[in-house]
């Protein structure tokens, strides 16, 4: 009796099917339809320029992408299209000519800093597809108050490629698309050519007079930006995102080259004392100057002055510094007007090779103002850029439909070493695990991937959207090539 019913257990077990309980795989979720009319405004850095290139492969990492991305994917539609630039080699913005993109390489195998050099580039041809159908006008070179002017009239090249009418602005095309939510990352490109201009252009000018290296003065930003904002909410009823302007002096084009030279690798202690002997008659002659009765301590003249131990100001690069006072004694000696770097003096990256080409630029041959910007010339920067991020700041406060996306907190993090994700930390240098690109001014995609991060935790907060992290390490960093 015991094997029978035995035997009529094992019947059942064959005979009964268990299903087991179907589990859904996390998925992005977009509760309304608010984003199927999710637009961009922005410039260079939420182009996707990377390497100092837009190309076809660069645009879809850029960080509005990336959650454009997941609209396409949720929607199961292609809503959100950027302007292919229809080139993989792309076109350099900071090199003259036909090149393309920077890499990173390393001269010989005990070389701290990399080099860089260009790849064969190209001309992005006209676009021929659909504007209408656009949802990100992102520009790289697109200043504010370029959104508003009719697009005939705009001297940027990646704009005029979509073949816009003349009449019609940036903002007239997002505004008859009846966008629902709008990301505006603009004021990034307003201040950088007065940056890569080593803060000699001007600050204050009317529109139609700013050149190529100008800043754009902080109240026309303010204007600009406060109507692109109102009419978007008046004329479309959209929600807005406002992006801060990271600090250019933070990023690896401003900070991989010091002030001062590596004893041993940049100076030997044998040019030392050639340098204090060839700079002896110009401290004579300072420290004659000096002691005149007029001359107070404001317009003393620095010496220059090396010393082997003496720490990183005595082995400070010599530049020309026009802001210095008038020199020049009865026998017709004029003092040139040179001096030692200071700590908070910034070179940019692009002298790397310079310094490698002619080793004597910044010891005996001074190093020219279009090269360094002064501690005036940071102050201004700075001074443009906490105006820039002022009038975002107080925009964004100004009304419960409008965002603040804090890209410069962000960055400001990065350079002091204290993003980490899933226990890895990232920097902002030229090395392993930096979110730059290799033009050092804009990120990598994994860099992007981060912003796009933050800006996925800002929409789950204040969009009624449940959207999934994204790997940030997932996605393709800085790399370095060698030559040895």
């Amino acid at each position: 009796m015991r094997y029978l019913s035995l035997f009529i257990g094992l019947m059942c077990l064959t005979a009964c099917s268990y299903e087991m309980p179907e589990t859904s795989e996390p998925a992005d979720r977009f509760a309304d339809e608010d984003f199927t009319r999710f637009y961009v405004i922005g410039d260079g850095f939420s182009a996707g320029l990377i390497d100092g290139v837009l190309t076809s492969e660069s645009q879809p990492y850029s960080y509005p992408a990336l959650i454009g991305g997941k609209i396409n994917t949720y929607f199961d539609t292609e809503l959100f299209r950027q302007a292919d630039v229809g080139t993989d080699l792309g076109l350099n913005l900071f090199e003259e000519g036909s090149e393309g993109q920077y890499r990173l390489f390393y001269r010989f195998s005990g070389d701290e800093i990399p080099a860089r050099r260009t790849a064969e580039g190209e001309t992005p041809p006209d676009y021929t597809g659909d504007t209408e159908a656009l949802r990100d006008f992102s520009f790289p070179g697109l200043r504010s108050y370029n959104v508003e002017d009719e697009a005939g009239t705009i001297d940027n090249f990646y704009l005029e490629r979509l073949g816009l009418s003349g009449q019609q602005s940036l903002l007239d095309v997002v505004t008859d698309g009846d966008p629902s939510v709008v990301l505006i990352s603009l004021g990034y490109d307003d201040l950088l050519p007065y940056v890569l201009g080593s803060a000699t252009g001007a600050r204050s000018l009317v529109k139609d007079e700013i050149s190529n290296s100008d800043a754009t003065p902080v109240s026309l930003f303010e204007s600009s930006l406060r109507n692109i904002a109102d009419r978007l909410q008046n004329d479309a009823n959209a929600s807005l995102i406002l992006s801060t302007v990271p600090d250019p002096l933070l990023t690896p084009a401003f900070t991989t080259i010091s002030y001062s030279m590596e004893l041993g690798s940049e100076i030997t202690g044998g040019e030392i004392g050639q340098l204090n002997s060839f700079y002896r008659e110009f401290n004579e002659r300072a420290f004659e100057y000096n002691l005149g009765d007029t001359v107070t301590a404001e317009y003393e003249r620095p010496f220059i002055d090396f010393d082997a131990d003496g720490g990183d100001q005595l082995r400070a690069r010599v530049i020309i510094d026009p802001a210095l006072p008038d020199v020049v004694f009865e026998d017709g000696y004029e003092l040139p007007k040179i001096r030692q770097m200071d700590e908070d003096e910034y070179l940019p990256y692009r002298l790397e090779q310079v310094f490698h080409d002619n080793p004597e630029y910044g010891k005996t041959q001074p190093i020219e103002p279009r090269d360094v910007i002064t501690g005036d010339g940071a102050d201004s920067i700075r001074q443009l850029l906490n105006g820039y991020n002022a009038v975002i700041r107080n925009l964004a406060s100004s009304s419960e439909n409008i965002h603040l996306l804090d890209i410069e907190q962000l960055v400001s993090e990065l350079f002091a070493g204290e993003i980490r994700e899933r226990g890895v930390f990232f920097n902002a240098d030229f090395s392993r695990g930096s979110l730059f690109s290799a033009d050092g001014l804009f990120l990598n995609p994994k860099g992007n991937a981060l912003i796009a991060q933050r800006l996925i935790e800002l929409l789950n907060r204040e969009y009624n959207v449940e959207l999934l992290p994204l790997d940030v390490n997932s996605y393709p960093g800085i790399s370095f090539e060698q030559d040895f």
